[in-house]
């Protein structure tokens, strides 16, 4: 079981406090601007220094730099954080779980954005567990290139559960699925178990929900709270 902690590496003093509470992997977010991997959650205004989101929660929600106006989150992107500099800051003292933020590409951008993220890891030497979720699109040409590395499809409503169910029966333990945890009733936990899948629950709230959720057969635990996670114990990790 792995205990994951959602959105840490998107804010530097986010990646030290999840190191410090001794997590098995630290969730960012990334986004493709053309040229280079940013870490963030938030879409970019076009050209200007600003981030915007519609409808997010919790962690999302926090600045610096950040303005809250009813479902709107505002923040400057200052400071701009590349998926390189992350890895540095990281610096093996953590496994991440990149999570690529759906947009608008052309097949080709999708590819280029895919190439940027494993070339960067590959020049970084970065040798602790990497787990990948997300965008299925953008996952499914991640492991058309790099077929051994597990990805989690990222399960946000019952609609996508449906269109999950066929592939797993098809590909079974070859896939993974990262569901929010409202989602992940006893009848889902079931089809997932039979499929073989793993499966990562999230955004875990509170000690009932981490425990509910790992009865059902969750091998992973996202959350935003560091106490929570760390209440998880240490654990054995997942061999590859």
């Amino acid at each position: 079981m792995l205990r994951i902690a959602h959105a840490h590496g998107n804010r530097a003093a986010r990646v030290e406090a999840a190191i410090a509470a001794g997590v098995d992997v630290i969730e960012t977010d990334l986004r493709w601007r053309g040229d280079r991997v940013w870490v963030r959650h938030e879409h970019r205004l076009g050209c200007l220094p600003l981030l915007f989101n519609n409808r997010v929660r919790g962690i999302h929600r926090e600045g610096p730099l950040a303005l809250n106006v009813g479902p709107w989150h505002f923040r400057l992107d200052r400071p701009q954080t590349s998926l390189q500099a992350l890895l540095d800051l990281v610096g093996n003292r953590a496994g991440l779980a990149l999570d690529f933020k759906d947009a608008v590409y052309t097949r080709d951008g999708a590819e280029e954005f895919v190439a940027a993220v494993l070339a960067t890891i590959d020049r970084s030497g970065f040798d602790r567990r990497l787990e990948l979720t997300g965008a299925w699109p953008l996952l499914d040409i991640v492991r058309g290139a790099r077929p051994n590395l597990l990805a989690h499809y990222s399960v946000d409503d019952e609609r996508d559960f449906d269109v999950i169910r066929p592939r797993l029966l098809r590909e079974g333990g070859a896939i993974g699925v990262s569901i929010r945890v409202d989602l992940y009733s006893d009848e889902r936990a079931a089809i997932l178990r039979r499929s073989g899948a793993d499966v990562w629950a999230w955004n875990v709230e509170g000690d009932d929900e981490a425990r509910r959720a790992l009865e059902r057969g969750a091998a992973g635990i996202m959350a935003d709270d560091l106490e929570l996670l760390a209440r998880l114990g240490a654990v054995p990790e997942r061999t590859s």
